[in-house]
């Protein structure tokens, strides 16, 4: 595993240390189509979490995936066999 820090973005924008970021939460309306609540929803049934806590996660991962990006990673998901081992080509 790496070792880079995931949330650059998020920690330039919401302090200046070098601590973790800020726990406070912020409440923020969202507007979504029919087609997005539902998938929130399948999501939340799937997970078992809130759908605080899967839009939380989903933007975790984008920020992964920008932070892999910044660093030259291609940011994806691959099958792999049941031992956890993925085939290369």
């Amino acid at each position: 595993m790496r070792n880079h820090n995931p949330h650059k973005l998020a920690l330039a924008a919401s302090h200046t240390d070098d601590g973790p970021p800020p726990t406070k939460m912020t409440r923020v309306s969202v507007d979504l189509t029919a087609y997005q609540l539902s998938l929130l929803e399948a999501l939340m049934k799937r997970t078992g979490m809130s759908k605080a806590a899967v839009l939380r996660f989903g933007l975790n991962i984008l920020c992964d995936a920008a932070a892999d990006k910044d660093e030259g990673f291609v940011f994806g998901a691959w099958k792999g066999n049941k031992e956890r081992r993925y085939n290369s080509l």
